[in-house]
């Protein structure tokens, strides 16, 4: 796992994140909890994770890298893609389960991902560039977000006996 973190730190990243990124995350830890397949202090756990990762990606903008840079487009609907550029060739990832990514390199679908994925760059607020009001606006409400679904898995009463 640290070999992975060491090569991901040296990587190349831009990511594009609303106000809505984080949800998929926190309603399927939400799910898994109502479900009964998370116990309490598993979902805890995660939604503790989530802000340590939060936290980390705030610390990132803060002491700016070549190697990331974070925007913000409050219109960009959620899309979970990745397009990796290596020695020229371009990669899609798209997810299609939970788990799993449909994955392609054909030249022309890549292409057009990679001008639409540049546009919604060019339309975005670049958090890593961005002073430290707008910076905490994002983040810390992202922060609000994950304690609001946190206190709500932690109030329910559980009625099974």
């Amino acid at each position: 796992m640290q070999k992975l973190k060491k090569i991901y730190e040296k990587t190349n990243v831009k990511e594009i994140w609303n106000d809505t990124t984080i949800n998929s995350s926190l309603q399927q830890i939400l799910y898994f909890y109502e479900a009964g397949l998370l116990d309490l202090n598993s979902a805890n756990a995660l939604c503790k994770d989530l802000k340590r990762i939060i936290n980390l990606i705030q610390e990132k903008c803060n002491n700016s890298s070549d190697h990331f840079a974070i925007y913000y487009n409050e219109l960009i609907l959620l899309n979970n893609n990745m397009l990796i550029e290596a020695e020229e060739k371009l990669t899609m990832f798209v997810p299609y389960t939970l788990l799993g990514y449909f994955i392609t390199d054909n030249e022309e679908s890549c292409k057009n991902v990679y001008q639409f994925f540049r546009l919604q760059i060019q339309n975005s607020q670049p958090l890593t560039q961005s002073g430290i009001k707008e910076q905490n606006l994002f983040f810390n409400k992202t922060i609000r977000k994950i304690d609001y679904y946190q206190e709500k898995i932690n109030s329910q009463v559980d009625l099974q006996f």
